[in-house]
């Protein structure tokens, strides 16, 4: 009776190792619709994805689950598989979107960053083809490479004063988008990174020198647009 009943206090204790383990190790669960993960430390959430067939218009990210804070999208989570959504919400909690995020959300209209989101990673809305609108929070620091590619209804985007650095191809295909703003504190821009060719005219804060040591060109450059800058236009090409 005694060893059944050590053996029986062993197994228990085994098994409360385990539960606690996983508690501290995270873990991955389907909660209404979508796949979350808890992180180590068992104090917030990402969203992996939203689960395949999900078929309504919109998506409502919570700012908590189970008590604890979403802080975070993973790479891809709603890329590809969700053609028809027209807008999510993001929660203030979130403060990190990984890459892909958006791919090819062709209905997707408007997307308002939360304020403590500090950059936007590579191809995050590549693809969104009804995209008119972005609402980009100062605090902002990067945009990454093919960024807003292919957003061919984008009409307009905020570069905000925070964002020092601009990758490539960022807003490239973005037919309808005119004129762009960048402030003097940008110091890195990507080749392609603006449809120069539709564009008529980049409002540059900084000098032309400026302008030409950030995206790595010389007087020599043709340019499919103006630059206005501080001390004066650079002229397109004729």
């Amino acid at each position: 009776m005694k060893r059944f009943l050590a053996i029986a206090i062993t197994v228990v204790l085994l098994i409360g190792a385990i539960v606690v383990l996983n508690a501290c190790s995270g873990g991955r669960e389907l909660i209404d619709g979508a796949v979350w993960e808890l992180s180590e430390d068992g104090k917030s959430y990402t969203l992996i994805n939203l689960e395949k067939g999900y078929a309504e218009t919109s998506y409502t990210i919570p700012e908590t689950i189970d008590g604890k804070p979403v802080t975070a999208i993973a790479d891809s989570a709603f890329a590809y598989y969700f053609p028809d959504l027209v807008s999510i919400t993001i929660p203030e909690s979130v403060t990190s979107i990984g890459k892909n995020v958006f791919r090819d959300c062709k209905s997707l209209t408007s997307v308002t960053i939360p304020n403590k989101v500090t950059v936007i990673e590579s191809q995050t809305f590549l693809g969104c083809t009804s995209l008119k609108s972005v609402d980009l929070p100062d605090g902002i620091t990067m945009i990454g490479d093919s960024a807003f590619g292919e957003c061919e209804s984008l009409e307009s985007i905020t570069i905000p004063n925070s964002v020092t650095s601009i990758g490539m191809w960022v807003w490239t295909d973005c037919s309808l988008l005119k004129t762009v703003s960048v402030s003097q504190n940008v110091v890195s821009i990507g080749k392609y990174a603006f449809p120069y060719d539709n564009l008529e005219k980049i409002d540059f804060g900084g000098t032309k020198s400026a302008w030409l040591a950030a995206t790595g060109e010389d007087e020599t450059t043709e340019w499919d647009c103006d630059i206005h800058c501080s001390d004066g236009i650079i002229e397109k090409d004729e």
